[in-house]
């Protein structure tokens, strides 16, 4: 348990000025480095590290598709880009399928697939999400959502927790503590926006921000226990040892990366206006 704080005080004492400057190629370069860890983490965990000819072009595209999205001139020229090298990427593994007949399996090509893309998207989003307008506010959503939903779940549940959620994926997950998650992450949606509110020249929908709070909050939970089937699927009790008691990449930004791509698509969304 002290090892697990003592690396949690590091890690919000290194993270926080990431985030102050996100604009920076700081924290471009740091994003891109989390992806590529999570994607090989990921491929170790499926098996398929040992593959050069499937890992290779799985760490690029992590590894690159950050980089891109901030690197690129702008978002028109990202998103063919996009798309061109995923589907590349898709045919090169059904190709290699066939090349490799009898010795792999469609279906860890198919995991292979599905989980670098799930994790390579979800930080790319946070880059996309920064550099949209107003995003130097909305992508602090993302990192409030993932924590204050997994804190005040964690402690909802210790205290009131009797009913559980899903024990045969996560058994210490309770009904109650992702009630209290989803609606602390609501209120604490509508604080941080009033704040910004009061303290810049910003105008924040607070009433959306609380129904994106609360939709976050649900997203953020689904992203924990998505990496949590994965990893029971596999065998294994974290993805990496990256952060001493707290298991790997995957292990700490599982609901962020499951929360980026949705709070990006909400702001974008020219109909649920989150700064007015």
């Amino acid at each position: 348990m002290v090892q697990r704080v003592i690396t949690g005080i590091i890690l919000v004492a290194v993270f926080i000025p990431l985030l102050i400057f996100s604009d920076t190629v700081i924290f471009t370069a740091a994003v891109s480095i989390l992806s590529l860890i999570g994607a090989w983490e990921m491929l170790h965990c499926l098996g398929a590290h040992k593959r050069p000819a499937i890992a290779i072009p799985s760490l690029l595209i992590a590894l690159g598709s950050p980089l891109c999205a901030r690197l690129l001139p702008d978002s028109s020229a990202f998103a063919p880009w996009a798309v061109g090298v995923i589907a590349l990427y898709l045919f090169w593994l059904a190709a290699y399928c066939v090349i490799k007949r009898g010795s792999v399996t469609y279906t860890l090509l198919s995991s292979v697939f599905m989980s670098v893309i799930y994790v390579t998207v979800g930080f790319t989003s946070l880059i996309l999400l920064r550099d949209t307008e107003g995003g130097g506010y909305i992508f602090w959503l993302v990192f409030i959502g993932a924590w204050v939903t997994d804190t005040m779940a964690y402690f909802t549940g210790f205290l009131f927790g009797k009913h559980k959620l899903i024990p045969e994926i996560s058994p210490k997950k309770t009904v109650e503590g992702a009630i209290g998650g989803t609606l602390f992450a609501g209120i604490a949606f509508a604080l941080y926006g009033f704040v910004v509110s009061r303290i810049t020249n910003v105008d924040m929908n607070l009433v959306m921000l609380f129904l994106t709070g609360l939709i976050s909050a649900v997203v953020a939970q689904f992203g924990d226990l998505i990496a949590s089937v994965i990893k029971r699927e596999a065998g294994i009790k974290d993805y990496g040892s990256i952060f001493p008691g707290h298991g790997g990449i995957l292990d700490r930004f599982d609901s962020i990366i499951a929360l980026a791509p949705f709070i990006l698509m909400i702001h974008a969304a020219p109909f649920l206006v989150l700064i007015r």
